[in-house]
């Protein structure tokens, strides 16, 4: 091979390898995202001393390809469109909605907490799924890459359909009722 040739194909590759680097967006305060989109975002705990937990909110219309909680972080997703989540450390992430691939690799001393309903969750080589209904009606269904069981630090919270709710506080206000003319 040439020199010429050799050089022109490293100068390639690199230019190559640049233009394809994703951008990582690194948030260290409260911050609410909505209508925007990024490649990965990287969450801690603020850059203060003592460092304060930093909570970051995506709503709907946002999202990202990656994102990865850190530190003492809190994530809540109520919608939008995500790639990939991580947990590391002590973090937390509540998903309350949105779409959502994969889940990660999560150290022991993360949560992921889940609030839906119709919880179904597939264990099996290699990835465990789980799915069910978010609040709002949407389906949902993601997997845990690697991982032939959901992990001990997902936690699903079960939330009442609005029948449910109507159904007890109209048993409550009859036996208080029933209470108040006896």
């Amino acid at each position: 091979m040439k020199v010429e040739s050799f050089v022109s194909l490293v100068v390639s590759l690199l230019f190559s390898t640049i233009s394809n680097a994703a951008t990582v967006t690194r948030i260290y305060e409260d911050e609410i995202i909505d209508h925007s989109h990024y490649e990965i975002v990287q969450v801690y705990d603020s850059l203060d001393v003592p460092p304060e937990q930093t909570t970051v909110i995506f709503v709907a219309d946002s999202g990202a390809m990656e994102i990865h909680s850190n530190d003492t972080s809190i994530v809540n997703i109520y919608g939008g469109t995500f790639g990939t989540l991580g947990l590391l450390d002590s973090s937390t992430m509540n998903l309350y909605g949105g779409q959502i691939n994969t889940v990660l690799g999560s150290s022991a001393a993360s949560t992921l907490n889940v609030f839906g309903t119709h919880f179904s969750i597939l264990t099996g080589d290699p990835h465990a799924s789980l799915s069910g209904t978010w609040e709002n009606g949407s389906d949902f269904s993601f997997i845990f890459y690697r991982m032939p069981e959901i992990p001990d630090n997902v936690v699903l919270h079960e939330i009442p359909e609005p029948a449910t709710v109507l159904l007890l506080l109209s048993g409550i206000l009859i036996n208080r009722i029933r209470i108040q003319r006896s």
